[in-house]
């Protein structure tokens, strides 16, 4: 049961001690690790470096200006063992994560689905992982490439990852993987925390590339609270501005008030499920901020396409 760890990081410092310090703690080592770095100019690189002195089984690969998908398809092609397992340098594992998504592999298994959960310091970041990590359990909703193994064939015979996209590069991968004929499980205890946005911008920043990389890994007719969210936003702005532009006051009352309604009822939802008052003055704030965040990603994907690649450029 050997199996190689593969992470690709970009600009991770504020976060790649804490990881590699998770990944050290394992009850069971990799075999093999390997980092892909896709050009840090933070100090992401030296740190590896100076973990790396010590643990000569860490590999480091730096690929400048790879996407997150080019850098995890080279480690995998350069992986020595069959059995591969992936996560994301922004997250914590759990000490018992490698040997609990390694172990269902003994029963013939050829892909693992583990699990995440948010990783928060603060009300804010609190929040956020509530409106962002999915309740409900199943393959296609909790599948993610932050807590995943499978076999080195299921990587060649998908395609591997999305390369020329710099967000959702796993999407059609996971598609692939939950729409083929691979033995499949869920385990639950395997999990990793996801470190939560911090601020307003970076919950902003996150979600404009989620909607900008979407377009193009998501199948939206399959996804109807997709197309819900785009097209309800769209019909929404185009009452408003529609009501504006021909002086209809009691239509723009009405549609601020199924604002509002809406407003209070994710607070009131949110405050029952956590117990925590303070979801009357979070939840409805980062509620409308994602959401709108992702549909002006969606809609101006192009610009946050060029925008996102010219700032790789300069670093």
């Amino acid at each position: 049961m050997k199996v190689t760890l593969v992470v690709t990081v970009f600009n991770e410092i504020g976060s790649i001690e804490s990881f590699l310090d998770s990944v050290l703690k394992q009850t069971k080592l990799p075999d093999e690790f390997t980092i892909v770095d896709g050009g840090s100019t933070d100090g992401t690189v030296n740190a590896i470096k100076s973990f790396q002195k010590k643990y000569k089984w860490l590999k480091l690969m730096v690929v400048k200006n790879a996407s997150r998908g080019k850098g995890r398809n080279i480690a995998i092609k350069n992986a020595k063992n069959e059995l591969i397992a992936v996560t994301d340098g922004g997250c914590v594992l759990d000490k018992n994560w490698l040997k609990n998504i390694v172990e269902p592999f003994k029963e013939g298994y050829e892909v693992v689905i583990g699990y995440y959960k948010p990783f928060y310091q603060t009300d804010f970041q609190f929040f956020c992982g509530y409106l962002m990590v999915p309740k409900k359990i199943n393959e296609t909703v909790r599948i993610s490439s932050r807590s995943l193994a499978f076999k080195k064939h299921v990587w060649k015979e998908t395609g591997g990852y999305e390369e020329n996209v710099d967000v959702g590069e796993d999407t059609l991968f996971h598609f692939r993987i939950h729409e083929g004929n691979y033995k499949t499980m869920l385990q639950s205890n395997a999990f990793v925390y996801w470190q939560m946005p911090k601020n307003s911008k970076e919950l902003f920043t996150k979600f404009l590339k989620y909607g900008a990389g979407h377009w193009q890994t998501v199948k939206l007719k399959g996804f109807r609270k997709f197309m819900i969210l785009i097209l309800g936003s769209y019909a929404y702005f185009l009452s408003i501005i529609g009501s504006l532009l021909t002086l209809n006051t009691n239509f723009l009352f009405f549609l601020i008030s199924l604002f509002l309604i809406a407003s209070v009822y994710v607070g009131i939802k949110g405050s029952i499920s956590t117990n925590n008052p303070k979801s009357l003055i979070y939840l409805p704030y980062l509620f409308f901020l994602k959401n709108f965040a992702y549909v002006a990603g969606f809609t101006f994907k192009k610009a946050v396409y060029r925008r996102w690649r010219l700032m790789k450029s300069k670093v």
